[in-house]
């Protein structure tokens, strides 16, 4: 991402999505702009300067003058700019990654995992990864290799949303989010050489198959699958009527959940970990398995990576961390 001088003009620069190019190429007339996004990600309001004696014109010169980001074809904004017609509204909805498991079992979200995997989701690529904890896996930690697997109430990732405040002009816990701010239509992509996103298997109000792979909306030229989670089968209604079922301070919306397997290339070998990723030594050991070796090795093949969950309605990002990791098999 780069950035574009701002600073005697506006600039207006545009990136057309890969079946906009598709269309465009084609020549046929069937190209034409229906939907675009604009984001404020770069701006820093607190540039504006209400010196009165430049005169209102000057107020916001600074941010006028701010080098504004380069346009990105796969939708990198983190903070879309949207309309609302409400003029009551105080304050806008986020999403948040529900951990609180502990709290309230499966109610609850999964949490992140410990060290040396602190602050993300590890996802086991194998039978002889899965084996070396005993058929009991640590928190935050996933049986990856297949979405029969992956899919599984427990190891599902669980999404919150809602007013996180505590201003209770706006509601509380106990309210329901107003349904115009209620988001039904979130957009899941990650790089598609590494895993596949998986629909929820258990209770839910869902229509699809459960506990299948979800079908990507199309790939990019850099790999990365884009899935517009749109069905019934991702949401789950409102949480359960206790403080504690929900991280959202305030009035919640919808939860939704969904899972991630690893693809088949890292499942199968190790050559995407050598390219992409690295070894950690005593791994197994550190991360809470019963054997401090697994294939002759005490340390395992690490593979970083993030699944990027925006709020296709009300706008604004969330990254969830994920490692995926198999046997140091040389």
């Amino acid at each position: 991402m780069a950035f574009l001088d701002n600073e005697s003009s506006i600039t207006i620069d545009a990136v057309l999505q890969p079946a906009g190019r598709k269309r465009l190429a084609a020549g046929d007339g069937s190209f034409n702009i229906s939907a675009f996004a604009l984001g404020d990600d770069e701006i820093n309001y607190e540039l504006f300067n209400a010196d009165h004696s430049q005169g209102s014109a000057y107020y916001d010169l600074n941010i006028l003058k701010t080098p504004i980001l380069e346009a990105s074809s796969r939708g990198g904004l983190r903070h879309k700019l949207m309309t609302i017609p409400r003029k009551d509204i105080l304050h806008l909805p986020v999403s948040r990654l529900n951990t609180n498991r502990a709290d309230k079992g499966l109610d609850g979200g999964m949490p992140l995992a410990g060290d040396p995997n602190t602050d993300m989701y590890v996802v086991l690529c194998t039978k002889n990864g899965f084996d070396a904890f005993a058929g009991s896996l640590p928190d935050g930690i996933i049986d990856g290799r297949d979405s029969a697997k992956a899919s599984a109430p427990a190891q599902l990732f669980t999404i919150d949303q809602g007013l996180d405040t505590s201003d209770t002009d706006v509601g509380t816990w106990e309210s329901p989010l107003d349904d115009d701010l209620n988001e039904n239509q979130y957009i899941i992509q990650m790089d598609d050489r590494f895993g596949t996103i998986v629909t929820p298997a258990g209770p839910g109000a869902g229509t699809l198959e459960t506990g299948a792979d979800a079908t990507f909306s199309f790939i990019d030229e850099d790999n990365i699958a884009t899935y517009y989670a749109v069905e019934s089968s991702y949401y789950y209604g409102y949480p359960s009527a206790e403080e504690k079922a929900s991280i959202i301070t305030g009035p919640r919306g919808f939860r939704t959940k969904f899972g991630c397997r690893c693809s088949a290339a890292l499942r199968n070998s190790n050559f995407l970990f050598k390219k992409f990723g690295r070894v950690v030594t005593s791994w197994w050991d550190e991360s809470g398995a019963t054997t401090t070796t697994v294939a002759g090795s005490t340390s395992a093949r690490v593979l970083d990576a993030t699944i990027t969950v925006t709020r296709g309605k009300t706008g604004g990002v969330l990254d969830i961390p994920v490692r995926f990791v198999r046997e140091n098999d040389a």
